[in-house]
């Protein structure tokens, strides 16, 4: 009994032993047999079975012990799994699944998989016998290495985390997905792809690599972002039959490689970043669809080349690169696809691409992208410019056919490639940036219809040429700003908006049009050489040497008052004004070199002067027809040495005056010209005050003196004699012009001539000056203080019968000390009398409306006057206006609206006959007497409301409408 005890605790002992410690099991079976039977099973190789099943501390070996077939008729969980090249029988997984915590090495017999799966934790071997997967999922989470036998994939997924290395195994992967976390090393084998995913997932290592020897060819490919860089070094292309995939959140980098693609490009990643220096190729040979990502620069390839002369490229989505793209050959159908050109870790690259995409959006995030194009890139769609660098378009041409949007905010950008607008419908160019920013490479607008609009402040580094097409930059007030380099601007045919220079030389091919501004800045030169600039806006000259005008023409030609600013004094060679309205205004001093042209519209000068000519030998001409230089400042004419200047010559024509009026000062030199050329300046200032004055002109007495006046001053002129004659509107009365004289201050020089022109626009003249008589202040006076007063400016006076009234209105243009305006009326203008005063404006250089009623006209003829008085009392008239009134219809009624009584005055004296209606037609009992020559209807028993008063007087018959309100 105790011997029994003794051995049943050895064996419980040693039965324990064998469940806590790892022990070596070795396939036994005598014939065909199952996993989960103990007799199959030994401690020792080829020793006895009977020992337990293995469990998950033990190594499991099957070699040449048995050779029979092993059936897992059990969830298996060992430490490892070693079939050796001396096994030759079977080993079916069924539906049970297995577990390796440590090494798994196969080297002989057949392996059948079933549905379950299988998990390797420590390396796993392949170097004989057959391995074939069955529908469950393989995971090893050691590194694989096939190198011998055959290893045939089933249609679960297979997941190697370790390191695969393929070198001798005939390998058929999964028809489902193989997944790498880290390197793949293709030394030599051979490599099947079952038409399944191999997946590169780079979780197990910061550099994943595929490498080797050999290179194989898959069904279908992907790569998953991951914030990575998959560095592709095996030998020869990688070929892909169904399709390329890039995947993920993170971006995701190929580097080296090529990828011969035989099948789709699908891109899902949402990440920016990515590319690479791998080489991507379409080179199927039927349809091929790139499905690019779901916004603009996400999912990146490397270098891409199109090359299927066969088939179709179908795009769609936001395909792009971040490397260079080659279109070789095949069909491109871009569908509403936006192909994108990026800038990741790429400075600069090239597309060489005589094709056409949908739309094509360039960016640079952070860092400067250079892109030069080798052939034309065609967007039948629009052309998008964006990000924070610069974006420099380098060489090729881009053909942009529909609308073209900058909203690059870098200060540089621009390049030597052409964007060429030829969009045969509307088009819009447009940019959001500021001035400088996303400049342009050259820019070309050919367009055989439709219109192109510009929009925002376009920023143009190169050339602009304007071929054909209708441009609209005016509706949304853009702006292209030229700079960077030096440029031309061909554009004769378009209009701009507004134009600004700000560095470099800006040189014009053509005619230029602005219908806004036209400033230059900086170092910027604007070049017009021969050519004429027609500007509707402002011109602002704030640039160094901003403008060189060569013999070109600057055309004023607006429809409001435009500004020349001109810092330092802009040198115009020939210059037209030809505004239609209020004309142009002086900043700064100008001159004009060759040629001056007042067509319409005046000049004020605001302070400053205005030359023209250059010298005594290059004097300008002035060509004049309409126009005025107005307010402060001079206008300064070179006159030629040994030149004779006719009378009334344009020669001697300074054109002065104010904004409404005329003042023309012209000087002649008929028989004697200057010895020596010179500069001879005019400023005019403008009064509407006189002072009397008494002094001599010959036989008549001057009497009064406009207070308006014409400085003169020489420079560098000698000899000659002079004539002068002054012109203009708005003087005044005038009676006669021959009252008309051209003095000083309180004397005359030279000998009065003979006046011409009218009373409305008088020309005044004075001859026989010399050279030092020249340099004079000059007035306009009168011998007739009554006849020709010349009294405050009036524009207009009128005098018209309406309604039973006399209305009186009156317009100046400028008021200096006036204190009231008075309306004097007279039956026979000889005795006046003071009807109404009408307080002035003092003092007022604008145009100033006045208006009276005179309620109590005379029958037949009345005569109206203005009285204006000064300040200090001094009185001056305006010229007389008749009104003639037939007497039978002088009647007034008033007041109305009435409230008690209604007063009818009538200057007939025919008997009058009133009656009252309501507006119903009834007639009225109101009680109606005289008093005087007035007639009084009392209506204070009447209620509010519209009556009708009916009025006969000998053949009058009148109704007036009478309003009561109580």
């Amino acid at each position: 009994m105790k011997l029994l005890f003794k051995l049943l605790i050895f064996s419980w002992v040693t039965g324990f032993s064998v469940q806590i410690n790892a022990a070596n099991r070795y396939w036994v079976a005598a014939t065909a047999g199952n996993w989960n039977n103990t007799a199959n099973w030994s401690a020792t190789s080829g020793g006895p079975g009977g020992v337990s099943v293995p469990g998950p501390s033990d190594a499991v070996t099957f070699n040449n012990g048995s050779l029979n077939n092993c059936t897992i008729n059990a969830t298996v969980t060992v430490a490892s799994l070693n079939v050796m090249a001396a096994y030759t029988g079977i080993i079916a997984q069924g539906g049970n699944t297995i577990t390796v915590s440590g090494a798994l090495t196969f080297a002989g017999g057949t392996f059948t998989g079933g549905s379950a799966n299988i998990s390797i934790s420590g390396t796993a071997t392949f170097s004989g016998g057959s391995f074939n997967c069955g529908s469950g999922n393989i995971t090893a989470s050691g590194a694989a290495t096939f190198s011998g036998g055959i290893f045939t994939g089933g249609t679960g997924n297979i997941t190697i985390t370790g390191i695969f290395t393929l070198s001798g195994c005939a390998f058929t992967s999964t028809s489902n997905k193989l997944e790498f976390n880290n390197n793949a090393v293709f030394t030599s084998a051979t490599f099947l792809h079952n038409n399944g995913t191999v997946r590169f997932n780079g979780t197990g290592t910061s550099t994943p690599t595929m490498s080797g020897a050999s290179t194989p060819g898959f069904y279908t490919l992907e790569y998953a972002g991951l914030g990575k860089t998959y560095n592709i070094t095996s030998t020869g292309n990688v070929s892909v039959a169904n399709a390329l995939n890039i995947t993920g959140t993170l971006f995701c980098t190929l580097n080296t490689g090529v990828f011969d693609v035989a099948g789709d490009i699908n891109i899902t990643n949402t990440a920016t970043g990515g590319g690479g220096t791998a080489m991507i190729n379409l080179n199927g040979s039927g349809v091929q669809n790139f499905n690019g990502a779901s916004s603009a620069g996400a999912g990146v390839l490397p270098q891409l080349t199109i090359n299927n002369p066969t088939g179709a490229i179908n795009m769609s989505g936001f395909p792009g690169v971040a490397n260079s793209f080659t279109y070789t050959a095949g069909t491109i159908n871009a569908g509403a696809s936006t192909f994108c050109f990026v800038r990741n870790s790429l400075a600069a690259y090239t597309v060489n691409c005589s094709a056409t995409l949908n739309n094509i959006y360039i960016t640079a995030a952070s860092s400067a992208l250079t892109l030069t194009i080798t052939g034309i890139l065609a967007a039948s769609g629009d052309l998008s410019i964006a990000g924070g660098a610069n974006v420099i378009l380098n060489t090729g041409t881009i053909n942009a056919g529909g609308d073209i949007a900058i909203t690059n905010t870098a200060t540089g950008g621009g390049g030597t490639a052409t964007i060429l607008i030829n969009g045969t419908g509307a088009q819009s160019f447009t940019s959001s940036v500021i001035a400088g920013q996303g400049r342009m490479p050259l820019i070309t607008i050919q367009k055989t219809s439709g219109t192109l609009t510009l929009g925002g402040i376009i920023s143009e580094s190169r050339a602009w040429t304007y071929t054909s097409g209708t441009v609209d930059a005016t509706t949304n007030a853009s702006t292209v700003v030229f700079g960077g380099n030096n440029l031309n601007i061909t554009s004769n045919g378009m209009s701009f908006n507004d134009i600004v220079v700000t560095a470099n030389t800006s040189t014009l091919t053509n005619n230029l049009t602005v219908i806004g501004d036209l400033t230059i800045n900086g170092t910027g030169i604007l070049a017009p050489v021969a050519n004429t600039i027609n500007i509707a806006g402002n011109w602002t000259n704030r640039a160094t040497a901003g403008f060189t005008e060569a013999t070109s023409t600057v055309n004023f030609n607006g429809g409001s008052l435009q500004t020349m600013t001109c810092t330092g004094g802009d040198n115009f060679a020939n210059l037209i004004i030809n505004n239609s309205s209020a004309g142009v205004q002086l900043i700064n001093a100008a001159s004009v070199s060759t040629s001056l042209t007042m067509s319409a519209g005046n000049i004020d000068l605001n302070g400053n002067n205005l030359t023209l000519g250059t010298s005594a030998t290059i004097p300008g001409t002035l060509t004049y027809t309409s126009g005025n230089i107005i307010n402060t400042g001079s206008f300064i004419r070179w006159l030629k040495t040994s030149t004779l200047i006719p009378a009334g010559s344009a020669a001697g024509l300074f054109p002065m005056g104010t904004a409404s009026d005329k003042r023309a000062f012209l000087l002649s030199a008929p028989a004697t010209a200057p010895t020596t050329g010179g500069k001879v300046s005019v400023t005019y200032t403008n009064a509407t005050s006189n002072s009397a004055v008494t002094f001599n002109d010959g036989i008549p007495v001057v009497l009064v003196r406009k207070d308006l006046k014409w400085a003169v001053t020489t420079t560098s002129l000698a000899g000659g004699n002079y004539n002068l004659q002054i012109q203009g509107t708005g003087y005044g009365t005038i009676g006669n012009v021959a009252d008309l004289r051209l003095t000083l201050v309180n004397g005359v020089i030279g000998t009065a001539g003979t006046n011409g022109g009218t009373t409305t626009n008088p020309q005044v003249n004075r001859t026989g000056l010399t050279l030092a008589n020249l340099s004079n202040t000059f007035y306009l006076a009168s011998v007739s203080s009554t006849n020709s007063p010349l009294p405050v400016t009036l524009i207009s006076f009128s005098a018209r019968f309406i309604n039973e009234e006399v209305k009186l209105d009156w317009e100046t243009s400028v008021e200096m000390n006036n204190d009231y305006f008075t309306i004097q009326r007279s039956a026979d203008g000889i005795t006046w009398q003071e009807i109404t005063m009408v307080k002035g404006r003092g003092n007022t250089t604008t145009d100033t409306y006045y208006g009276a009623i005179d309620k109590y006209p005379l029958p037949g003829n009345s005569f109206y006057r203005l009285q204006q008085t000064d300040i200090d009392g001094k009185k001056s008239y305006s010229s007389v206006r008749k009104i003639s009134i037939n007497a039978s219809s002088i009647i007034n009624v008033y007041p109305n609206p009435a409230t008690n009584y209604i007063t009818i005055k009538s200057y007939s004296p025919d008997k009058l006959i009133v009656s009252l209606f309501n507006s119903s037609g009834q007639k009225m009992n109101v009680l109606v007497s005289s008093e005087s020559n007035n007639t009084i209807v009392n209506v204070s028993s009447l209620a509010s409301g519209s009556y009708y008063l009916q009025l006969k007087q000998a053949n009058l018959i009148e109704t007036k409408r009478i309003v009561i309100l109580k």
